[in-house]
């Protein structure tokens, strides 16, 4: 069974601002083309040009006004709340990017920054040493892991015979 689509409340879309705001600049348009429509009435009514032009500069050039402004109002705001919405998307891109970035340095400096000795492949390695500097799959080893695993000592850092202790 599926459930029925849900719309939002009149109430809940009027509580954003930005939609009152692009409401409000609609309503300036639409008296704008009022204005035009009642110019061109009262133009249209007479013949006589001196009782046309005062519906003419009065509505007409009133509602032209309107219906320019209106829209370069509700352009402007429209374009400034899709840059906003677009610094939201890229501040959640750049913290999750920054949370991955600090949870991969964790990982690599936790695997990296325990002292003593390190596993790579069949060869036991000081934690410092040149060979495993640059390696992402060195991994810490204790003293008994590496007798049990029978590691071989790096010929570079030579770690020396690994104890069981530790």
């Amino acid at each position: 069974m599926t459930r029925p689509r849900t719309r939002p409340s009149c109430s809940a879309a009027l509580a954003d601002p930005g939609i009152r705001a692009a409401l409000v600049l609609l309503g300036i348009v639409l008296a704008g083309f009022t204005g035009i429509a009642l110019a061109w009435r009262g133009v249209a009514a007479t013949l006589y040009v001196s009782i046309q032009f005062p519906f003419l500069v009065s509505a007409g050039l009133g509602g032209a006004a309107l219906v320019a402004a209106g829209l370069a109002l509700l352009t402007t705001h429209l374009q400034r709340r899709e840059a906003a919405a677009r610094r939201v998307e890229i501040d959640t891109i750049v913290r999750t990017t920054g949370l991955l970035a600090e949870a991969l340095r964790r990982r690599h400096t936790t695997s990296r920054a325990t002292p003593g000795r390190v596993r790579l492949g069949s060869t036991l390695h000081e934690a410092t040493c040149r060979l495993v500097a640059a390696r992402d799959d060195a991994t810490a080893v204790t003293g008994a892991q590496a007798v049990a695993a029978e590691l071989r000592s790096c010929r570079v850092c030579q770690p020396g015979k690994p104890t069981p202790v530790g």
